[in-house]
């Protein structure tokens, strides 16, 4: 049912590693039906939050993996355990990709035998984000009020005719980027604008990041800029799915970051 792909130790609190789910039942848009898992060794027993990640356009397949490396290392280090469908590999899905989102944490809550990883998964407290179309999707997806979602982040959504941002009333957190020519600032700051004003938010529009500041490509190539989007993600979710002190005080600090930033705004 799974195959291991690599393992890396990871500079943070937990050594991470990564594989494969070989088949995610339920999956709808096309093939593959595979899903990557990444997961943080913790000791016998323990348990971790559930996070799914939705893919940018273009990027499922085996291009998702290497693509978001970074990003997912960042993350799952903390202790997270992450799933991310590489279906839609290079078909234009857009927000109906929160299908597959959600049926990927329906499907591994429901068969844990899909990977021992799965086994140290607490869905009790889940997140969910994404890139791009996988943005899109997560804001999709966190609409539903009954899978324990307790915190989404957003990284570099579009505008999209299906999302409906006053049906999301979990944390939430948005990326941008000055420089980002496909889906523009004011989209996401838009998106941002327009979730219930009870709902604890926050929008980080980072200065001459691109589209591609969230993946492992960074900022073209430039590496004073790779990945600013990492660890505000990481923060946000050790804030709201796990209640750390160090996280919540990130977050309430979120605008106040090492690199430039345009607009930014937070909401607790």
């Amino acid at each position: 049912m799974f195959a291991a792909v690599l393992t890396a130790v990871a500079v943070g609190l937990y050594p991470v590693k990564t594989s494969v789910i070989e088949h995610i039942p339920g999956l709808i848009t096309p093939k593959p039906h595979s899903g990557v898992i990444v997961y943080p060794e913790g000791t016998p027993g323990q348990t971790f939050p559930f996070i799914v990640f939705g893919h940018g356009m273009g990027s499922g397949g085996s291009i998702m993996l290497p693509h978001y490396t970074e990003l997912f290392k960042t993350v799952a280090e903390r202790g997270f355990v992450i799933v991310a469908p590489e279906s839609c590999p290079t078909e234009v899905c857009l927000s109906p990709f929160s299908v597959d989102m959600v049926t990927t944490l329906k499907a591994c809550k429901e068969n844990p035998g899909l990977h021992p990883a799965l086994q140290t998964a607490d869905f009790t407290r889940v997140g969910l984000f994404g890139h791009s179309q996988g943005a899109m999707a997560t804001l999709r997806a966190a609409e539903h009020k009954d899978l324990n979602i307790k915190a989404a982040v957003s990284l570099h959504p579009c505008i999209d005719p299906f999302i409906r941002p006053k049906e999301i009333f979990v944390p939430t957190l948005f990326t941008s980027g000055t420089n980002d020519t496909v889906c523009q600032d004011y989209q996401t700051h838009l998106l941002f604008k327009d979730l219930p004003s009870a709902t604890p938010t926050a929008y980080v529009n980072i200065v001459g990041a691109n589209h591609e500041e969230p993946t492992s490509n960074g900022c073209a190539g430039n590496t004073t800029c790779p990945n600013r989007c990492d660890t505000p993600t990481a923060d946000y979710f050790g804030c709201y799915l796990m209640n750390t002190t160090a996280s919540c005080e990130k977050v309430k600090s979120i605008c106040q970051q090492a690199f430039p930033l345009q607009n930014c705004e937070v909401r607790m």
